[in-house]
C-alpha cells in the first residue's frame, strides 16, 4: 500500500522521532492523512501532513537531544514573547513613581557619561601614540 505522507517528510519524522515512538507516530500520521484524503481531498490532506511533520520536528528533536538543548533553543522565543508585556509593566511602574524614574534615568546617564569620559581619556593618553614627530 503506498504511503499517504510524502517521502521526505516521512524520512524527517523517522529521523527526528525517538525510536520508541517512531512507528506509532508514523502509523497515526498515515491514518489521519488517509482519513483527511477521504474528507478533504488528496492535496489538502498531504499539505496538512507536511505541516504536522514540520511543526513536530523541533519538539521531537528536543526530546531526542535532551531537554537542556531544547530549553536553550526556546529561550529567545520565550524572551521575545514576553518582552512587550515586561516593557509595558516597567513603563507603568515608572509612570506610577516619576521621582524614582527620574533618579534611575539620571543615575544611568551619569554612569554612562562618566564611563565614556574615562575610557576616552585612557584611549587618548595611554593607547594612542602622542602626536610628536620624534618622541624622546
Amino acid at each position: 500500500m503506498p504511503s499517504n505522507v510524502p517521502g521526505l517528510f516521512r524520512w524527517l519524522l523517522r529521523a527526528a522521532a525517538p525510536s520508541r515512538e517512531r512507528d506509532w507516530l508514523l502509523a497515526d500520521l498515515e491514518e489521519e492523512t488517509a482519513a483527511r484524503i477521504r474528507t478533504h481531498g488528496a492535496e489538502s490532506a498531504r499539505a496538512w501532513s507536511r505541516r504536522q511533520v514540520l511543526a513536530s520536528l523541533i519538539p521531537l528533536l528536543g526530546q531526542r537531544l535532551g531537554n537542556a538543548w531544547f530549553r536553550l533553543w526556546r529561550a529567545p522565543v520565550y524572551l521575545l514573547r514576553h518582552l512587550r508585556s515586561d516593557l509595558m509593566r516597567s513603563l507603568r511602574h515608572l509612570l506610577h513613581a516619576p521621582g524614582f524614574a527620574f533618579i534611575c534615568i539620571l543615575t544611568l546617564a551619569l554612569g554612562i557619561g562618566g564611563n565614556t569620559a574615562v575610557f576616552t581619556l585612557i584611549d587618548r593618553v595611554v593607547l594612542q601614540p602622542l602626536p610628536v614627530e620624534r618622541p624622546a
